[in-house]
């Protein structure tokens, strides 16, 4: 007997699996198809592009020695490097690894040219790591830039 949870079910569960394929590339669609839910299609897409724990625990690796090494390039602009900050960080916490803001804020410092080190002495004398938000550090870096 069908009821109305089954209906339900199958109703929420054709809705997701119709999301989850119209975002998949054509090369990609092929391989899911024969999935019959909606978490058996998300499962396939995880593996695929998260890989599993040891292709995992290798990006995270990666990204990490790509976060020790971040640095501002000379033709780039402070905004451009928080960018590139950013995706590497959200990359990071992406593969599920645990990266406070004060972590990254002490990592951009370090990682700044020397004309920013007066800049850097004023911010670390005068604000409080543990509070400073990343886009309050871009804001202040910003206008220091601009000067």
């Amino acid at each position: 007997m069908v009821t109305k949870y089954h209906k339900l079910e199958f109703t929420y569960n054709a809705k997701e699996t119709d999301a989850l394929l119209v975002v998949l590339h054509e090369s990609k669609l092929v391989k899911e198809m024969d999935c019959k839910s909606a978490k058996e299609i998300w499962e396939k897409m995880r593996n695929y592009y998260e890989g599993d724990n040891e292709v995992k625990k290798s990006k995270l690796q990666g990204f990490k020695i790509k976060f020790e090494s971040l640095s501002l390039n000379d033709d780039e602009d402070i905004a451009k490097y928080f960018q590139r900050v950013d995706e590497v960080v959200n990359t990071i916490r992406g593969l599920d690894e645990k990266l406070d803001e004060d972590v990254v804020i002490q990592n951009v410092l370090r990682s700044l040219p020397e004309r920013f080190n007066p800049k850097v002495s004023a911010i670390e004398e005068m604000e409080n790591l543990n509070t400073l938000t990343l886009d309050k550090l871009l804001g202040i870096l910003t206008v220091y830039e601009m000067h």
